[in-house]
């Protein structure tokens, strides 16, 4: 399945995620862990790509992000695995439509490997603009908190995010994507 992800973000601080939460009266969690892929030379990052296997509690999917003007392109594979069972020398992208954007840009899946590991806490509310989502990730010893507003639109979404992080005091802190953050600190364990 492929969809334009179009999203805006903040980082937070404990205090104001906290309070976020209070706010939207979020009481409700899911979990993931999200373990990255690239070669061993970086390819991937070379055209600005990301590769993930995402686990939720009972799902587990594939997800390769291709950057677009606005957002990213994202295709969502499932697959049949468990966390536990994850295999570093297992290729798990092959025959897929994945491996088909990849071989276009010379990535051979059997080059791939995990880099990176993170595990986010989420709370997601539906709002009239599109999905807010507050997250709480751990990636190595680092601890961080994010606020995302998925839309459909780039420029309503735009003036939603900005109302929104004023209506509830909270400074703009640009926030990496999270494989980037996960990299910075990697760690697979």
């Amino acid at each position: 399945m492929e969809n334009l992800e179009i999203e805006f973000k903040t980082l937070l601080t404990q205090i104001e995620y906290l309070r976020l939460l209070e706010a939207f009266n979020v009481t409700s969690f899911s979990h993931q862990t999200n373990v990255y892929f690239d070669t061993a030379k970086g390819a991937l990052k070379a055209h600005g790509l990301a590769l993930r296997i995402r686990f939720y509690s009972d799902t587990t999917e594939i997800t390769l992000k291709v950057p677009q003007l606005h957002g990213h392109l994202e295709i969502n594979l499932p697959l049949n695995l468990k966390h536990d069972e994850l295999q570093a020398t297992t290729d798990y992208f092959a025959e897929t439509e994945i491996a088909t954007h990849l071989k276009i840009m010379g990535i051979a899946t059997e080059d791939l490997v995990p880099i990176a590991k993170l595990t986010t806490k989420r709370a997601e509310k539906k709002l009239d603009i599109g999905l807010l989502a507050l997250d709480e990730s751990w990636y190595n010893q680092t601890r961080d908190y994010e606020l995302e507003l998925e839309v459909d639109d780039y420029d309503s979404g735009k003036l939603a995010f900005t109302k929104l992080l004023s209506q509830h005091q909270i400074t703009y802190q640009k926030a990496a994507p999270k494989i980037a953050r996960a990299i910075n600190n990697a760690s697979l364990s």
